[in-house]
């Protein structure tokens, strides 16, 4: 019945020669071949069919200006459509479309592109070239983005991409000047929808607004960006330290080590010189290890120490080795050395070997509390570790970005330091003394 009215139709127009065809709502499956012959036609409809496929032979049609060919089945757009070179008007909204021709800036005169409500995940980036445009409605569909190139629509007075998954609006958007209707409900810009409905007829404010939310946006993932990195990377050196920290296995309270003097002469002096340094580093930790425990009755003299590195990023070395002096002479006149009242408390050390080739080699036995023995690890560790890695402040930034991995190696340790938290400036700094001993790892 649908092809019989239609051919009724185009026969009339042929006998009349009326520029106008309309064939709408005739459900038609297919369009009569006898339309092909009304070449000078300039308008037509082909609304509410069931048409899935438009001819080839459209391109018969060339004075067309006017094509209405919304509410089928079409899964998408013959080529030979882009021939109709008079075509200003081109509706083809809802249908299946997934997408459009990628030269659909042969259409030069096309002036209302309606692909309303279809199913496009993209538009062409030639759509930018169709310089005429001035009405373009694309909303209800699947789009995520706007093609770069459509700041080049100097005639755009009307934008309609409602409904679609779009979050951020190409740049060049902003030199549309002659927009009046921009239509933007629906989508993941970050507004409210009373808002859009508001400055529909606005876009300068628009703009503005949606301008502001990027800025935001942009910083905000920035930020998380830099925090997600900062992570990764504390992470991977944390990862490293603690693999040098495995090079020093602490059994029994005791520390099994290999130190080589790493100056010539190689003299009775240069020995004792290296092996007392050795000494002090165990007795400052062990000092150390005190004071955070709390045992400040008679043991509390790493607190000046401790306290001159906190947060002191100016303490040149020599003060440093100022101090660490003035806590080994305090701790050895006290009396404190002498008293073994604590099985593995007190700190000592015993040569169990020593060995002279091209340098000086002495294996080592340290004692001490467990903590004390860890803290002097992380020294030794930290010095080879900086040494590796080469961590650069950032521009007017005083803390170094050192303190994060070695508080998080040390809460990963199990080691509180909550209760103090000078411990890792003091680690740091004392890491960075110079030492007349190279630490080889255990035997």
């Amino acid at each position: 019945m649908g092809i019989d009215n239609a051919t009724s139709v185009i026969h009339n127009i042929k006998s009349t020669q009326q520029k106008e065809v309309h064939l709408n709502f005739l459900e038609l499956t297919a369009i009569p071949d006898a339309l092909w012959e009304l070449t000078e036609i300039t308008h037509l409809f082909l609304t509410g069919n069931k048409l899935d496929n438009i001819p080839d032979d459209i391109q018969l049609l060339t004075q067309l200006q006017h094509l209405d060919i919304s509410a089928n089945r079409l899964t998408y757009l013959p080529d030979c459509i882009l021939n109709l070179e008079k075509l200003n008007t081109l509706d083809i909204s809802s249908n299946s479309l997934t997408y459009l021709p990628n030269n659909i800036h042969l259409l030069r005169n096309l002036t209302t592109l309606d692909c309303f409500d279809n199913s496009l995940t993209v538009l062409p980036e030639n759509l930018g070239y169709c310089l005429n445009l001035s009405c373009l409605r694309m909303g209800k569909n699947e789009l995520t983005c706007l093609p770069s190139s459509i700041g080049k629509l100097s005639h755009l007075d009307t934008i309609d991409a409602s409904y679609n998954e779009i979050e951020k609006l190409p740049a060049g958007i902003r030199a549309l000047s002659k927009l009046e209707n921009l239509d933007l409900a629906g989508n993941k810009i970050g507004l409210p929808f009373s808002f859009f409905e508001k400055y529909q007829y606005d876009p300068g404010i628009l703009f503005d607004k949606i301008r502001e939310i990027e800025y935001k946006k942009s910083h905000t993932q920035l930020d998380l960006y830099r925090k997600q990195k900062a992570t990764q990377s504390t992470g991977s050196h944390v990862f490293a330290l603690d693999k040098l920290l495995k090079q020093f296995p602490i059994v029994n309270n005791q520390l099994h080590i290999k130190t080589t003097h790493i100056s010539k002469p190689k003299t009775l002096h240069n020995t004792a010189q290296f092996l007392e340094a050795l000494n002090n580093d165990l007795l400052i930790v062990w000092s150390i290890t005190h004071s955070i425990q709390g045992i400040v009755d008679q043991h509390s003299h790493a607190n000046q120490l401790m306290s001159r590195c906190y947060n002191n990023s100016n303490l040149s070395m020599d003060d440093l080795e100022s101090e660490c002096g003035i806590l080994i002479h305090s701790l050895h006149s006290s009396g404190i050395m002498s008293s073994r009242k604590q099985k593995h408390d007190n700190p000592h050390s015993k040569i169990t070997n020593c060995q002279f080739d091209q340098h000086i080699t002495v294996s080592c036995q340290l004692s001490a509390s467990r903590r004390a023995l860890l803290y002097l690890t992380y020294l030794w560790s930290l010095n080879t570790f900086s040494k590796e890695n080469h961590f650069r402040s950032q521009h007017k930034q005083t803390k170094d970005p050192l303190l994060d991995i070695i508080t998080t190696s040390l809460e990963g340790h199990g080691l509180i330091i909550r209760n103090d938290p000078r411990i890792p400036d003091t680690l740091l700094h004392l890491s960075k003394r110079l030492r007349p001993y190279h630490i080889k790892g255990h035997s």
